[in-house]
């Protein structure tokens, strides 16, 4: 009765010790130590059957959604912005128009929509408006993801940077460099924007930023070893939309407060689009960490899986993927009357020494496994035979990366400095090659 009476002064309308109905329910409670006491008829769950019972409505909630989903995306062009993932391959063939295509990226790249202190031009995307008529002077066309993009301000961005070094080498006012990119895509976005709007555009060079750390893993779903199978976000659709959507959410946030935490960004005026807020870049703070480190960690570790060397073989199939996108954008551009350069962008923990000791220490990784550049010697191969012009960033880069970083801080993509040094690479290799009038 010990037990029993201990429970009544806890709660002494929980069991009645006056009712021996009340009191044998209580005993055999008690007995089984199953974690709840009985009221009358009814009972308190516990905590493991509260979570279970939660557990369940929650599985069930994914459930509907994942059929509805499943049942409206055919007739509903629209969910495909919240369900792209680059992985998964996706018919971009269907997209007859940029500010369609644009939407697939992210659905909230809206035209007019402000976007990391930058209003976005009529097409949606982060460039100066401009037209498909040329005339005259020399046009650049920049194709790539969120490193063309840029996480600096505007005038920062590579595609920028390139339009003033290419202006001051050539002492001309009529270079023009339009930037294509879009976050978080891939290869056979980058073709299907160039068939899209770049090539109506009727540029003399196009450019492709290409990033060694996940440009070879979109559009696969083969992994190396370590990097992470997202097996539910690949194939469920209700789990793939949460996902996108609570990206969006924090991406938002970060660009409400100019990712520096504050809020004194000026307003864009309705109606005009394409071009950068002057405020933005005041607010801006280069230093400002976006991921925590262990988030940061587990992001570079992903990548480093490409550059192990018992993954040789799954990069040279991944490179059977891509390889083909490639082959077949310079096809396309040459066709044009262009030319296609495509510059290798080094992931960080490639550039960084002690970045790749921590990664490899952190994981109870054998060094001599370790094969920094073996990607990028695998990739050169491939468009060496294939006659495409490319640009090694990562010797340049790791010699200028020792007094200053290149890269932003808990980022993953190039500060300033960064941006600035591939555009003199491009111009330096331009150059070299004949490729500039």
């Amino acid at each position: 009765m010990s037990r029993i009476s201990d429970l009544a002064r806890i709660d002494p309308c929980i069991i009645r010790l006056d009712d021996p109905f009340s009191i044998a329910l209580a005993s055999r409670c008690a007995r089984k130590a199953d974690g709840f006491v009985m009221v009358g008829r009814g009972r308190r769950p516990t905590l493991r059957r509260t979570l279970l019972l939660v557990g369940v409505q929650v599985a069930a909630t994914l459930l509907l959604l994942e059929v509805a989903l499943r049942l409206i995306r055919p007739h509903h062009a629209g969910l495909n912005n919240v369900l792209y993932l680059p992985s998964v391959s996706t018919d971009l063939s269907r997209f007859h128009n940029t500010v369609d295509l644009v939407k697939t990226a992210s659905p909230f790249l809206e035209p007019g929509e402000l976007v990391v202190g930058f209003v976005l031009n009529s097409r949606g995307l982060r460039a100066h408006e401009y037209t498909d008529e040329r005339s005259g002077g020399l046009r650049v066309v920049a194709l790539g993801d969120s490193f063309t993009w840029g996480e600096v301000p505007f005038h920062d961005t590579w595609p920028v940077r390139l339009q003033a070094v290419l202006g001051k080498t050539l002492n001309r006012n009529d270079v023009e460099v339009i930037s294509l990119a879009l976050p978080g895509i891939g290869p056979k976005f980058y073709l299907r924007m160039w068939e899209l709007e770049g090539r109506k555009l009727q540029p003399d060079l196009v450019v492709v930023g290409f990033f060694i750390g996940n440009d070879l893993t979109d559009h696969s779903r083969v992994r190396p070893k370590t990097a992470r199978r997202s097996w539910l976000v690949e194939h469920s659709l209700a789990v793939r939309a949460v996902r996108n959507l609570v990206r969006v959410a924090r991406s938002g946030a970060r660009t409400d407060a100019g990712e520096s935490g504050q809020e004194d960004v000026p307003f864009a005026p309705a109606g005009r689009v394409g071009y950068e807020l002057p405020g933005y870049a005041v607010s801006f703070d280069p230093k400002q960490e976006v991921f925590e480190e262990k988030d940061f960690m587990r992001i570079e570790w992903e990548r480093v899986a490409i550059c192990l060397e018992g993954n040789r073989p799954v990069v040279w199939e991944l490179l059977r993927n891509v390889g083909p996108l490639l082959k077949e954008l310079d096809r396309s551009v040459r066709d044009s009357g262009a030319e296609l350069v495509i510059f290798l962008i080094p992931d960080e923990f490639q550039v960084d020494d002690e970045l790749s000791a921590r990664l490899l220490a952190m994981n109870e990784t054998d060094p001599t496994e370790f094969v920094r550049n073996m990607p990028q010697k695998i990739l050169m191969k491939y468009l060496r035979e294939n006659g495409i012009h490319y640009i090694d960033g990562l010797r340049e880069f790791r010699s200028q990366n020792t007094a200053e970083s290149l890269y932003r801080p808990s980022n993953t993509h190039w500060n300033a400095a960064g941006n600035q040094l591939a555009a003199e690479m491009m111009v330096d290799y331009l150059q070299t090659e004949g490729l500039l009038p």
